[in-house]
């Protein structure tokens, strides 16, 4: 654990409270997002039946519209303002992304334009949903320019770098929580924002396994998520303080054999992942997402094999005597963890 002074003790105390008002609203925030998506379509569609032929209009009015989105939400702190003003941000970039490629023709030059508003609304604004919103489009933009070039293979590097990002968040928490009041304010959106950027990523890699279109290779993703695992999982271990051999070396190997299982499917290993942090951090949503993606990409995962009814029997049967020989061990050798 890391040490910290008083200031930083009060820092961190605030920034708590923050994050447990932001769960308490959570349910409202999420109903304010699907508000905020079917709002913006409504209100681009209106505005495009009168500018539908010219670019240059679309991207005036989607500029202003998001300069008022942005001032206003600094003045106003209200449910009802952050859901209006997440109806302009995202009508904002609706209207500037279609006046760009209208104009130019280009989706590389789109995306960029769109990755570049997403990352001023990031450095100048502290809104909750403005900056969960803005992550998700950073991802969904790095996502979009390997799609439109056709270079799927660094789909493998988006997920090693989304994966080790959302690990170093939660694995430095307090050093980023007592490093400033800006990152005390953003921190837990731009978590959130990461861990459903790595849960979308997942999901279209185990699509694409199931369509066979676009992705080769998928081991080399799962075995950065391993090597992330294994990393995580060290810090834990130092964390715990096991420090006898036998205990560690049962951990580490038990843990690296139940992931190798899953190698072919990097879903799997993400669900995985994301299931350890959670544990180690407490975090509930991690918790609940991680548990239905496991049980989601095991089920796609075991449906998609080519095997015979038997043999697939008996990889769910070893699984299955696998995972209770762990919950044994973890029983019996983190006690502590969980007393703490």
């Amino acid at each position: 654990m890391e040490i910290i002074d008083d200031n930083n003790l009060r820092e961190m105390e605030v920034a708590l409270e923050k994050e447990a008002r932001a769960y308490q609203g959570m349910g409202i925030k999420l109903l304010a997002i699907a508000g905020a998506l079917f709002g913006s379509l409504f209100t681009v569609g209106f505005i495009f039946s009168f500018f539908t032929n010219s670019s240059a209009a679309s991207i005036i009015i989607g500029l202003v519209t998001l300069g008022v989105a942005i001032y206003t939400d600094k003045k106003a702190d209200s449910t009802v303002v952050d859901t209006i003003c997440m109806v302009g941000y995202i009508a904002a970039c609706v209207m500037v992304g279609y006046g760009i490629n209208k104009a130019f023709g280009n989706d590389n030059l789109t995306t960029l334009i769109l990755l570049t508003i997403a990352l001023m609304v990031v450095r100048f604004t502290t809104s909750y949903m403005l900056n969960f919103i803005s992550v998700l489009i950073v991802a969904a933009a790095l996502f979009a320019f390997i799609n439109i070039n056709n270079a799927y293979y660094l789909v493998h590097a988006l997920v090693a770098a989304i994966a080790l990002t959302y690990s170093l968040f939660n694995l430095y928490e307090a050093k980023l929580l007592a490093s400033g009041p800006k990152i005390n304010s953003v921190y837990n959106s731009w978590l959130n924002a990461l861990l459903c950027s790595f849960l979308a990523l997942l999901t279209y890699i185990a699509i694409d396994s199931l369509m066979g279109k676009h992705l080769r290779y998928e081991w080399i993703s799962s075995a950065a998520i391993i090597g992330i695992y294994l990393f995580f999982l060290n810090k834990v271990i130092r964390y715990l303080e096991i420090e006898e051999k036998n205990n560690r070396l049962l951990i580490y190997s038990g843990s690296l054999l139940i992931m190798l299982m899953a190698v072919f499917s990097p879903a799997i290993c993400g669900a995985l992942l994301i299931l350890l942090i959670s544990f180690h951090t407490g975090r509930r949503l991690g918790l609940i997402l991680g548990v239905i993606a496991l049980i989601y990409f095991t089920g796609q995962f075991y449906y998609n094999l080519h095997y015979t009814l038997l043999v697939k029997s008996m990889i769910m049967f070893g699984t299955g005597i696998m995972f209770l020989a762990a919950w044994l061990i973890l029983k019996k050798t983190l006690k502590r963890y969980e007393q703490g």
